[in-house]
């Protein structure tokens, strides 16, 4: 017996196993409607009616139980629907008697079962079952229960039938459509699709592994507050488009960005549709889809499958929503000039398919290495080998893989790039790939699979890729290990197209594949950088730094028993590094112990503590430098690049955080042309700030020290931070003051003008954000006079709490990664005191960032 079951019984108090007995023969059900007064109820998309004194007893995912006698003393009639993967299991077969078939309207068979059973001492049920032949739902079938408890069966017989009669089921082989946020949508769910929601009623989200993205059905309220939905979550600037959508009319608006959930191949943007219907429910309420994933997605025959068959059930009092309930200037109803487009499900766009397989383009690598034979393997074969071992790879999906002895190679199927990793003639001149880099060049330093690399990138200079089946430039980029195989033999990875494959996850993955297995007889090369002019020795430049760690702000376990150098004091001013007999590079003294660093060749500037870090040689191609400390535990990276990609500062970014160096970033911030990662891994800790300055260049600075010291450098950093950049900024920045005295940090008092006009600032960002106005539980306000700091939690005016879950953060409040905290970062201007910054629901020390980007001190945030 199911425990569903068991529960049933349980709750009518009767603990029995019930053995099928009764006397009926098998017939055709015929549907029929329910009277009026009749109670509609509905279990999984099975929809029936039940008399209005009859009460629901029990309901789980796995049935309902309806009963329409006394619950005193437990006796009288009762309905109920089951579903179960193995109904055999569910009863009795030795006292099982089967009555044969019955057969519903809509073609759907069961087998007809009959049993009496009375309990030792307890109360005679009497019940008829009915078992659907052939699964309804997955693999589960359909089970129908009608019993009579303690009480003679024949009384109760006709309202039994007249409840079987009303059982709406559909065609074999059919799904029923489950009715869905109270009843504004019906919608099947089909095997291998999951539903979920983050607010009852009003959203519910539909997912299947198999396909690349997911959809929801929402309802909102029109209880709620305009300004809580007045963006509709939207991009700003998207601009809406009338269509006909589930047969009913509605505005779609589309946006696409980068997908972090969601990858293919082709390095896709997701795309999300948003239908809003231009009908509301019966009460008021706006119903919308909302459509979100790759290309794939919206052509996969289990995505139109499913939405083929959803409904939207406005009902008969449904009416034109208002204005003020839809996004501001959606182009509905009698509006329209032109005629509405029939969207069909999914889009209102005709879907263009994907060009035909590019083959046989002469894009970078293949003309760098040309690789000739095809390597069969297939994604299933498991690692394979190529150059003669040195490297393992996996075949990758929509690539064409292929080998040489000396080189393999990774082709786009779509043509948008290549990877080619090569050795010995393949590399150098002048067939190799030191060829190809255009003359004039500078290298810079780059580190991964362990080992030491020399990069150099280009733009093409003729559509040499393509991006959607249209010719068009791209970037390629070389790296030269800078050791050699034995007997001198260079190694080189070469890789180019778009940027949206060089910037996108494809090209990361294959790399996180690739497996360099180094012998132990490499040497160093005595052609550095296989020939290439102006060679990049010992550069500090490119996107990381090898093994960079990663960072939890907190570290919970530091060896304090490591032995350290001394740490470091905030800067006061430093002395001159040792005299160099030949340096480009200059370091001026600024005392205090205290130098500050200008690089000759990219004007790259810093102030760093000289008296605790060492300088390391200038590399010979001379775009930066390595300081490190006395013990060595502590180093900081210091340099300057060129452009070569031109990706825009966010592809940037997310391309930093790709790299194996940086995976785990716990912290990161970014402004107009510059942006931080930090991170720790074991007990060190790392902070990264890029800035690009509009000359093209990128400037880098990178410091790494023990967690257990992190007191004694935060101050450190912060000042080498805000000295840092390009030489125009270093002149404009203020000069440095030994031994600041921070300002007064205040408090300011209950009821007075300054607290006043800081609670209505903080107001604006927040109230905005969560769509209703607020009043603050303080527990941080401090200011100097020209900046202040609020930490509190934000309640409704009357003080009660907020309901995180009728707000735009519902889903991160209920999966638990956002606190009910805010901070404020607020700046005194002409125009009163201002917002600059400010964050909902931090889970760590957000404002420890705003040391850095504002140059504030630690003192303003805490005491």
């Amino acid at each position: 017996m199911s425990r569903f079951l068991n529960a049933v019984l349980l709750i009518l108090g009767i603990g029995a196993v019930i053995n099928p007995l009764w006397a009926e023969e098998a017939r055709q059900i015929a549907f029929s409607a329910p009277p009026q007064d009749w109670v509609e109820g509905n279990f999984r998309g099975y929809a029936f009616a039940t008399p209005p004194n009859w009460q629901e007893v029990a309901r789980s995912d796995d049935g309902v139980t309806l009963f329409g006698g006394d619950m005193e003393t437990k006796t009288g009639p009762a309905f109920g629907l089951m579903l179960a993967r193995n109904p055999t299991q569910v009863f009795n077969p030795e006292t099982t008697v089967s009555l044969g078939e019955a057969v519903f309207a809509g073609g759907l068979r069961f087998e007809v079962l009959k049993s009496t059973e009375t309990p030792d001492g307890g109360i005679t049920v009497e019940g008829g079952f009915l078992i659907s032949v052939d699964p309804v739902l997955g693999e589960d079938h359909l089970i129908i229960l009608q019993t009579v408890y303690g009480q003679p069966l024949p009384p109760h017989r006709a309202v039994l039938d007249q409840i079987l009669s009303t059982l709406d089921l559909p065609a074999p082989g059919v799904l029923p459509l489950e009715p869905a946020l109270a009843g504004a949508f019906a919608a099947p769910v089909p095997e291998g699709w999951e539903t979920g929601s983050y607010m009852d009623n009003e959203v519910l989200i539909f997912e299947n592994r198999a396909v690349q993205g997911a959809f929801k059905l929402m309802r909102h309220t029109a209880a709620y507050d305009p300004g809580m939905r007045s963006d509709w979550y939207m991009p700003d600037g998207t601009l809406g488009q009338p269509v006909s959508f589930l047969g009913q009319n509605a505005v779609v608006y589309e946006w696409s960005k980068r997908s972090k959930k969601y990858h293919d191949a082709a390095d896709s943007d997701e795309t999300t549709r948003l239908y809003i219907f231009e009908t509301c429910l019966a009460n008021g309420d706006v119903a919308s889809v909302e459509l979100t994933g790759l290309p794939s997605f919206y052509t996969d025959p289990q995505v139109t499958g499913l939405l083929d068959r959803v409904e939207l059930r406005l009902g008969p009092d449904a009416a034109p929503c208002p204005a003020s309930a839809l996004p501001v200037g959606m182009p509905a109803g009698a509006s329209l000039a032109e005629p509405r487009v029939n969207s069909g499900l999914t889009t209102h766009l005709d879907h263009v398919a994907a060009p035909d397989t590019w083959q046989s383009q002469g894009i970078g690598g293949a003309e760098a290495a040309p690789p000739h034979t095809a390597d069969a393997a297939t994604a299933d074969s498991g690692p394979l080998a190529a150059l003669d071992g040195l490297i393992g790879y996996l075949p990758a999906e929509g690539f064409v893989t292929m080998t040489t002895p000396d080189s393999l190679t990774y082709l786009a199927e779509d043509g948008r790039g290549y990877l080619t990793i090569a050795k010995g003639a393949a590399v150098l001149a002048p067939d190799g790939f030191a060829a190809l880099v255009p003359a004039g060049r500078l290298g810079s330093f780059e580190a991964g699979f362990s080992m030491e690399w020399s990069a150099y990138g280009w733009p093409t200079t003729q559509p040499e890729f393509l991006d959607n089946g249209a010719p068009v430039g791209g970037w390629h980029m070389v790296h030269f290990a800078r050791s050699c195989l034995a007997g001198q033999i260079p190694v080189a990875m070469m890789f180019g197209g778009i940027s949206r494959f060089t910037g996108g996850n494809a090209l990361t993955q294959i790399k996180n594949n690739l497996v360099f297995n180094w012998p132990a007889d490499i040497e160093a090369c005595s052609l550095e950088n296989a020939g290439v002019g102006n060679p990049a020795t010992g550069g500090l430049a490119g996107s990381g730094v090898a093994e960079t760690p990663t960072y939890s702000p907190d570290p919970t376990t530091v060896d304090p028993k490591r032995a350290t150098a001394p740490a470091p004091k905030p800067p006061a001013a430093p002395p001159p590094p040792p005299a160099a007999e030949i340096e480009p590079d200059s370091f001026t003294d600024q005392g205090g112990g205290y130098a500050l660093y200008q690089n000759a060749r990219f004007g790259t500037t810093i102030s760093y503590p000289s008296a605790y870090f060492n300088t390391e040689q200038s590399p010979e191609n001379g775009d930066g430098r390595r300081f490190s400390s006395a013990d060595g535990q502590s180093y900081f990276l210091v340099f300057g690049q060129h452009d070569a990609f031109g990706l825009p500062q966010d592809e940037m970014m997310q391309q930093d955080k790709t790299q194996q160096a940086y995976q785990g970033v716990s912290y990161e911030k970014s402004g107009k042309n510059w942006y931080v990662l930090s991170g720790l891994t074991g007990d060190t800790i790392f902070y990264r700030k890029v800035i690009l300055a509009p000359d093209g260049i990128i400037h880098a600075f990178e410091i790494h020290y023990p967690a257990a010291q992190k007191s004694a450098f935060d101050a450190v950093v912060t000042h080498m931070a805000q000295t840092f950049g390009p030489l125009a900024a270093a002149k404009l920045a203020p000069p440095l003051v030994p031994n600041p005295q921070p300002a007064k940090i205040t408090t300011p008092a209950r009821n007075t003008d300054l607290r006043a006009a800081l609670m209505d600032a903080a107001r604006i960002p927040i109230e905005a954000d969560l769509g209703m106005e607020v009043i603050f539980v303080v527990s941080v306000l401090r200011t100097d006079g020209a900046w202040a700091y609020l930490q509190a939690k934000p309640r409704n005016p009357d003080g009660s709490p907020i309901r995180w879950s009728k707000t735009r953060f519902a889903a991160e409040m209920e999966k638990g990664v956002m606190s009910d905290v805010v901070m404020v970062l607020l700046q005194n201007t002409s125009a009163g005191w201002q917002v600059v910054d400010h964050i909902m629901g931090p889970t760590d020390v957000y404002w420890l960032g705003w040391l850095d980007a504002y140059g504030l001190s630690e003192a303003l945030f805490s005491e």
